[in-house]
């Protein structure tokens, strides 16, 4: 097995002013709110021109609206993720079609398992009906085909034509490294008892970042920078996802962090060019490290031990004080059937 290609880690106590990214073409998916709303924010202030990928025609016109309202450049492409031609016409959407960071976001919160097995739907002959695949298809089929597809568009279209050209083969400015920052979470990690959907979803991004963070040098062309593949991870999150557990989450001493917490982190990644194939676990009251998954950090997990011992994810129930009748996260989440707030 090759060794991952990997720059040294992430050094969060120092002092970094990431370069403008005046002139870069970005598309974030799922930008309409939440994480994505603020990464897609965060980028188009520091110069990129960012295509907001968003199923919510509503959310996501009403964020590129904002943005260019405030002088920045940003524009809505309506954009369902689990459809091929939705993901190609988001890539071509610009006349140019050359796109230098992409960041697949869009993902949605599951439902528990033991619901669905206490009140399984079934046909007419006493089999169960299948599960929806909404959460597979979108927080890892989708978060593949956009990846693949940006690998395809930075190899098709490196940069802008020169205007003395219509061939793509003359270039102005040169190609620069392009970028794909998976949003993974901190379920691509850690346990997420009771929630295969999501738990399994999350641990294949991190598979699809872990293998295309080793693609060869030359993969867009002998001559050309290779592509820059990094991960965000974030933790609990603020979010309309997460809302209903708050207080929960706070009891138990987690510092529940912010959208704008993953933006920060998304543009120290994007504008430090000695940042490559690094996943960064993403907490609240500036406490994201970097997850040091690779060889020699344990494939992360000398670090989420030791941010654990020092309660990074807050007190953890145990089975002693299960037995004492102290709730645990899954005795607050429904069994209703609805969708819940788990977006770690």
């Amino acid at each position: 097995m090759a060794t991952p290609k990997c720059t040294p880690r992430i050094d969060f106590s120092t002092e970094f002013g990431a370069e403008s990214l005046e002139g870069k073409s970005a598309i974030v998916t799922g930008a309409g709110g939440g994480i994505g709303e603020s990464i897609a924010r965060a980028l188009a202030r520091a110069g990129a021109y960012v295509t907001i990928a968003e199923l919510n025609e509503e959310n996501g016109e009403a964020v590129a609206r904002s943005l260019r309202e405030e002088g920045f450049k940003a524009q809505h492409h309506k954009t369902d993720v689990t459809k091929w031609t939705d993901l190609v016409s988001a890539f071509t959407f610009s006349p140019t079609k050359t796109i230098d960071i992409v960041i697949p976001n869009a993902g949605v919160a599951s439902n528990p398992l033991i619901p669905w097995l206490t009140n399984t739907p079934e046909d007419a002959t006493g089999n169960p009906l299948p599960p929806s695949q909404a959460v597979v298809d979108i927080n890892f089929t989708a978060v593949y085909n956009t990846a693949l597809l940006a690998i395809y568009m930075f190899k098709k279209y490196p940069c802008l034509p020169s205007p003395t050209s219509d061939s793509t083969s003359t270039c102005t400015p040169p190609p620069s490294a392009k970028q794909i920052i998976f949003v993974g979470s901190m379920a691509s990690y850690r346990d997420m008892p009771g929630i295969p959907s999501y738990g399994g979803a999350k641990f294949g991004v991190r598979g699809i970042f872990k293998a295309m963070r080793g693609l060869a040098p030359d993969v867009l062309g002998e001559g050309r920078e290779g592509v820059r593949v990094n991960m965000i991870a974030p933790s609990w999150i603020r979010s309309g996802m997460t809302g209903g557990l708050v207080p929960f989450l706070e009891r138990r001493g987690v510092v529940v962090g912010s959208p704008g917490d993953c933006a920060g982190v998304v543009l120290r990644i994007v504008g430090d060019a000695g940042v490559y194939g690094r996943a960064v676990a993403v907490l609240g009251n500036g406490g994201s490290f970097d997850l040091c998954d690779d060889y020699d950090g344990l494939e992360g997990t000398r670090e989420i031990l030791a941010a654990s011992k020092r309660g990074a994810f807050g007190d953890q129930t145990t089975r002693e004080e299960r037995k004492k009748g102290k709730p645990k996260l899954e005795d607050l989440l429904p069994n209703d059937g609805k969708e819940i707030g788990v977006a770690i």
